[in-house]
């Protein structure tokens, strides 16, 4: 029936078999859900002379959730916020992140990778920078 009433207008019934397809939207919307839903990961690098240098651990989505209560409380200490989307640069003072990490840590492995990278960052005297996807 909704062919039909585009039979009369030239050139609509060959669009609608097209660009305006229910099934081509539908498989369009499917694509741009899974573009903009994957999973996002956050890679922790070593921040030398305003540089990003080498990688010291990448932090998955699954991380991330794990982690997110110690950030949410660094984000009340500071201000500073740690996401899967922007980037954050720590040249200093990376303390209050290791005691927010340190506070919330419920013994999964994410917790003491990242204390270590930072602790290590610390005393080796680099920065860190959180790059997201």
């Amino acid at each position: 029936m909704p062919n039909q009433l585009l039979q009369f207008v030239p050139g609509l019934k060959a669009l609608h078999r097209t660009a305006l397809s229910p099934l081509r939207s539908a498989k369009a919307a499917a694509e741009q859900r899974r573009l903009l839903y994957k999973p996002m990961s956050i890679d922790v690098h070593k921040l030398i002379d305003g540089r990003q240098e080498g990688r010291l651990l990448s932090i998955s989505d699954s991380e991330y959730a794990e982690i997110f209560p110690a950030i949410e409380l660094y984000r009340e200490k500071t201000g500073l916020f740690i996401d899967q989307y922007s980037d954050l640069k720590l040249s200093s003072g990376v303390k209050p992140l290791i005691e927010s990490l340190e506070a919330r840590d419920n013994g999964r492995s994410i917790y003491r990778l990242l204390i270590s990278a930072l602790r290590k960052s610390e005393a080796d005297g680099y920065g860190i920078i959180f790059v997201g996807d």
